[in-house]
């Protein structure tokens, strides 16, 4: 009788409670990371933002330099094309 009840427990607690958990602690974790997802997503829109600025700023040097370049030694860019 003990080994029926036991046996008639286990199948109620895998078929019933176990899917249960699963769902919770997974979906839980589905949740977190939709959220991790959207605040990364505007921490990298930030990030790109700030390296478009800096990529904007260096082509601005590379082109103050290459101006430099251009009145000091005219001839240079025949020697790196």
């Amino acid at each position: 009788m003990d080994d029926v009840f036991l046996f008639v427990l286990g199948i109620i607690v895998a078929v019933c409670v176990v899917p249960y958990w699963l769902k919770l602690h997974y979906g839980d974790k589905n949740n977190a990371n939709k959220k991790n997802k959207k605040n990364n997503s505007n921490q990298d829109i930030e990030e790109l933002n700030e390296l478009s600025d800096l990529a904007d700023s260096l082509n601005k040097r590379v082109l103050n330099l290459e101006s430099i370049l251009d009145n000091e030694s005219p001839d240079w860019r025949k020697k790196y094309e």
